[in-house]
């Protein structure tokens, strides 16, 4: 998984989340971005086969947050059940 962010034109704080398959079998994970302060939120990588996932979550008020941990944490459905977490910087 590799983590972006950045504030847009809006002002909100754009996190892109990038799942990458390498294997042949499909992969399914429920996703959550925990910030600080705010309500998680969450969204679903379903059926992923070989290649890559683009997902983003759009955060009001991004400036705020520029310079804080974020986390996000995926949880594969069914399969092995592994979970991956990241902790990441919020960028400009």
């Amino acid at each position: 998984m590799r983590i972006f962010s950045h504030v847009n034109k809006s002002g909100d704080l754009e996190v892109e989340q990038r799942l990458v398959n390498r294997t042949s079998d499909e992969v399914s994970f429920r996703c959550h971005l925990g910030v600080p302060d705010r309500r998680r939120m969450r969204t679903q990588v379903l059926r992923l086969a070989s290649g890559e996932d683009v997902q983003t979550y759009r955060v009001p008020d991004g400036a705020e947050l520029v310079g804080k941990r974020l986390s996000i944490r995926a949880e594969e459905i069914g399969g092995k059940r592994r979970i991956l977490n990241y902790v990441f910087v919020a960028e400009p």
